[in-house]
């Protein structure tokens, strides 16, 4: 395979890539073993945001100089979870979606057209 074809698919010369036919077109992507590693990456990214996210939390309470974090009110361990849940959940999503919308293996998402990401969007926000 040329080499300007691996550049297009941001793999080197040593990437065993597999050539499939989809619905009448030819597919070419890294192997099985490489598309499950990265995809084993997918689980850290939620992990970093939730420890980042604490941290904050941590530093925000720091700040008001809290000793005592209450269960419940308004600065309290589950005021914080909702709103820095919603927060996160929404940014991990719409990260996501746009990572699956750029995928060619994808179905679903090229179903859905960009100008209803953001009615998406709001739809995960609000429930």
């Amino acid at each position: 395979m040329p080499a300007g074809v691996y550049a297009q698919l941001h793999g080197d010369l040593d990437t065993p890539m597999q050539l499939t036919i989809k619905n009448d077109r030819i597919v070419i992507q890294p192997a099985p073993a490489d598309r499950l590693r990265s995809g084993r990456q997918a689980f850290i990214w939620p992990l970093v945001v939730s420890l980042i996210s604490t941290v904050v939390i941590f530093l925000y309470w720091l700040h008001l100089g809290v000793r005592v974090i209450p269960m419940t009110g308004d600065v309290s361990v589950a005021s914080f979870t909702i709103g820095f849940g919603v927060v996160t959940g929404i940014g991990l999503f719409a990260g996501f979606f746009v990572q699956s919308r750029n995928d060619p293996d994808n179905r679903f998402s090229k179903a859905v057209y960009w100008r209803n990401f953001p009615v998406i969007m709001l739809a995960f926000a609000s429930s």
